[in-house]
């Protein structure tokens, strides 16, 4: 007979990723009490979840921490969401980012996706809805890494 299981219900899932203990979100949100939810049902879910309240300090967690994916509003005090993902491009980090923001109109969308952002998802927003695009960015650039897509080598000159 099969063990009897506590807690959430065996979910079927689609594609094999790797351990969510290992894998970090930088969740870097204004709002406290969205702030706090978000990480409460990223945790629920397996991830580890470190958060910022603010543009600087989100922009220092996002350059000198290991997140595999980094949740980031735009209209953040301290230092504007799109500044934060501007600076993060400029100096190489290719984090995925998936802005959650308010902002829903079409220009603050494709200003958002063309300085770099992975997906934009605009509040509210349905919990379900914000897990499967964090599970489809996290395959899409995990499936990269170990296809070698997206390393930068320096190959040297071709003849």
């Amino acid at each position: 007979s099969r063990p009897l299981r506590c807690g959430r219900p065996n979910r079927p899932r689609r594609f094999a990723m790797t351990n969510l203990s290992d894998t970090q979100i930088l969740v870097i949100e204004d709002e406290p009490d969205l702030r706090a939810g978000i990480q409460h049902n990223l945790e629920l879910e397996g991830f580890k979840v470190q958060t910022s309240a603010d543009g600087r300090d989100g922009l220092r967690k996002a350059r000198d921490g290991q997140a595999a994916l980094i949740l980031l509003d735009l209209m953040l005090p301290g230092m504007p969401g799109l500044e934060v993902l501007r600076h993060l491009r400029e100096i190489g980090r290719e984090t995925p980012v998936i802005i959650i923001s308010a902002k829903g109109q079409d220009r603050d969308k494709v200003q958002g996706l063309e300085l770099g952002a992975d997906d934009y998802v605009t509040k509210p927003f349905g919990l379900s809805e914000l897990l499967a695009r964090i599970r489809a960015v996290l395959r899409r650039t995990q499936a990269g890494a170990k296809a070698g897509v997206g390393e930068r080598t320096n190959t040297g000159t071709v003849m």
